[in-house]
């Protein structure tokens, strides 16, 4: 059986192969240079990979706990690697939009598996109070893999358009071998009932149904959709600002080595506010931040940087909150339940961030965003309570 400290160090080197910074550079740049697909194309295509994406998180959710961690990871990965190798191979909308269907499932194995993948290590050796630090660190080298290889992407493709893709999948699939060398930690061992989709769905209710979890899902959620919204537009916001194109590769490199740095001191804003100071923190920050740029317009590129930064401090401390109050049975299921609402939560925002785009431009629908999510935020903090502090006084209200 491996010690802690080796199954860890294997989680780390497995969290370097979930890097994609061979493709993200090139993946859109490639369909609009190879294919010449125009943007209702792109946009069709970005669409079936988020309705892949909402649809698939809790089937896969199940199969994370329906099968175990390892296998349903092992079975994200061989889709992600196959869509990789298909990627310069198809040449119609329809079939990219296939594949990203596709692509999509093999992404949300990993999105609520991962976690309670590390989870359960941990608490086999009572150290699940380590999880945000950890999770945090795995992040920061994911991350800090992708600057480097998105750096590499653009001359690779420049041989040719295969290579970049190629590597990526080499990389993910790299991560096999590596999953295959963990422990199965059994999170079902202690219960002998069968874990059917009947039995999923319940614990998923119940779960969802309590008000620490619920609302905690809905304040996150709020959040997530700000970032995705931020995300989504932030090329054409740092093009209205002068940013060229020929930089956004070194633009994105950044993007990933400031996340990188925020990933690996996690722990310290853990130790430092606690779970529930660093949420309660985040609603002045985005309320300050997001406004600055209808002031002065170059602005907007701190807060692309603050928006990717926050989603990478965030991820693993809500999933840290959500693992200490749920059980080992279900608790992928749970986990990609709470995705998908987040999943609903960006789509919706999404659309309509692109009609506030549209009426008032992108540099001040997304203070706009900034300002909207804030007040909600605060609502919610106000009236429901929804990151509580201290597991042994929850009170259950519905």
């Amino acid at each position: 059986m491996l010690s802690r400290r080796t199954s860890i160090g294997q989680y780390y080197l497995y969290s370097v192969t979930r890097s994609f910074g061979f493709y993200l550079p090139v993946g859109t740049v490639y369909l609009l240079e190879v294919r010449g697909f125009g943007g209702l194309a792109l946009g069709m295509i970005q669409a079936a990979f988020t309705i892949g994406m909402v649809g698939a998180e809790i089937p896969t959710g199940y199969v994370g706990d329906r099968l175990g961690r390892r296998n349903s990871l092992i079975c994200g990965k061989l889709l992600s690697v196959a869509a990789l190798l298909s990627y310069v191979w198809i040449e119609t909308p329809i079939g990219y939009m296939a594949l990203q269907f596709v692509w999509a499932i093999g992404w949300t194995m990993a999105s609520g598996t991962s976690d309670a993948l590390l989870y359960e290590l941990l608490a086999r050796k009572d150290a699940t109070d380590r999880f945000g630090a950890i999770a945090g660190r795995a992040r920061a080298l994911m991350l800090g893999t992708s600057a480097l290889t998105a750096a590499l992407s653009g001359y690779l493709a420049a041989i040719d358009w295969l290579v970049p893709f190629l590597a990526n999948a080499l990389l993910v699939g790299a991560g096999i071998p590596v999953l295959l060398s963990l422990p199965e930690p059994g999170g079902r061992a202690a219960d002998s009932t069968p874990f059917t989709v009947e039995r999923a769905m319940s614990i998923l209710r119940m779960q969802l149904g309590r008000s620490t979890i619920r609302w905690f899902v809905v304040y996150a959620a709020v959040i997530y959709a700000l970032a995705s919204m931020t995300r989504t537009f932030e090329q054409p916001a740092a093009l209205a600002v002068g940013v060229p194109v020929a930089q956004m590769g070194l633009l994105y490199a950044g993007f990933k080595l400031v996340s990188a740095v925020v990933a690996g001191g996690t722990d310290w804003f853990q130790r430092r506010f606690g779970i529930h100071g660093v949420f309660w923190l985040v609603m002045p920050v985005i309320g300050g931040i997001y406004l600055l740029p209808a002031v002065t317009p170059v602005a907007i590129v701190g807060v692309l940087f603050l928006s990717r930064s926050l989603r990478t401090l965030l991820t693993p401390l809500q999933n840290q909150y959500l693992n200490d109050r749920i059980g080992d049975v279900g608790r992928a299921t749970i986990l990609s339940g709470a995705s998908m609402v987040f999943s609903i939560a960006a789509s919706t925002a999404n659309v309509g961030g692109g009609l506030l785009v549209d009426r008032v431009g992108v540099i001040n629908a997304l203070s706009v965003a900034g300002l909207t999510a804030t007040v909600i935020c605060g609502l919610l903090w106000q009236t429901t309570s929804p990151v509580r502090n201290d597991l042994s006084t929850e009170t259950e209200t519905h």
